[in-house]
């Protein structure tokens, strides 16, 4: 496939040297409309980076110091390349935050999440596919309210009941230790009305919380987690809307991934997530199938 700028938009800021610039929320939105409109979310990571990149320019600077770059690809895919660096605070090695990226995504997509595809190209580095969206906004869950989501201005939404897809996503939040949901930039809608949860170099972090068995990371389980923990301080499982044939999908979409999780040296991972899921199950009271 030829390359054709014309239906591959350059990001908004590139510059002729690769170091990017800045841009409008207007110019972000009107890239991504013509992204979406012509390119589509083509799934061949694999085919895309095996066809060579074209240029690459930057993306921006990761909060822990990871590099971040945006590749152009022959085949005609744009992704984004991180470049790990670790974590000393928590003492997560750059090795570990790719592991999690690439198994995160799949957990994803595996529980019916939208993610982006991941692919490792290195010890440290992973290549997504680049998901033309916009960050979430906000999200805070109050008990006997409901979900209450606001913009990225402040303006709330009426509080009300999760959808089909948050439920999935609370479920995935809660299985992998999420301590990055309420980062609203991590949550993207698409223009085509999905949301797609990215960045999961802090997922499976146990340890940061208080241990798969224990819900809630240091006692703050992500919004979309909220109907699942009861507490702040002390947190503890709550009775959920989920029924038998619920978790049956859940642990049956596990049972899938464990193949995967031991041949990246990472089945503590996935015990972690059945443990999580035995505690999820033992609390469902749900009369109404939510995720199956």
């Amino acid at each position: 496939m030829e390359w054709n700028p014309q239906h591959h938009p350059r990001w908004p800021g590139d510059t002729p040297d690769g170091k990017g610039g800045q841009f409008r929320d207007a110019d972000w939105n009107s890239w991504a409309g013509r992204v979406v409109g012509q390119m589509g979310f083509p799934t061949g990571l694999e085919a895309a980076i095996a066809s060579g990149v074209r240029e690459e320019h930057q993306h921006f600077e990761g909060n822990s110091g990871s590099k971040i770059t945006r590749p152009y690809f022959n085949e005609g895919t744009i992704g984004i390349r991180k470049t790990l660096a670790g974590t000393p605070g928590s003492g997560r090695t750059a090795r570990e935050e790719a592991d999690a990226e690439v198994l995160g995504a799949a957990t994803a997509r595996a529980l019916g999440v939208p993610a982006p595809e991941v692919v490792r190209t290195g010890p440290d580095e992973i290549v997504m596919t680049l998901i033309p969206s916009r960050p979430s906004g906000w999200a805070r869950y109050k008990r006997n309210q409901g979900l209450i989501v606001s913009d990225l201005q402040g303006r709330e939404q009426p509080a009300r009941a999760h959808t089909p897809a948050e439920w999935r996503l609370a479920v995935f939040d809660l299985l992998t230790e999420n301590h990055d949901r309420t980062n609203p930039t991590n949550l993207r809608l698409g223009d085509d009305g999905l949301s797609y949860t990215i960045d999961h170099s802090k997922l499976f972090d146990y340890e940061q919380g208080r241990g798969p068995a224990i819900p809630g990371n240091l006692g703050a389980p992500g919004p979309y987690a909220g109907p699942f923990v009861t507490g702040f301080e002390n947190p503890k499982w709550a009775t959920n809307p989920l029924t038998r044939a619920d978790t049956a999908w859940i642990q049956q979409r596990l049972d899938g991934l464990r193949d995967r999780f031991e041949r990246d040296g990472r089945l503590e991972w996935w015990e972690a997530m059945n443990t999580r899921l035995a505690a999820i199950a033992k609390k469902a009271r749900g009369t109404t199938d939510l995720l199956s």
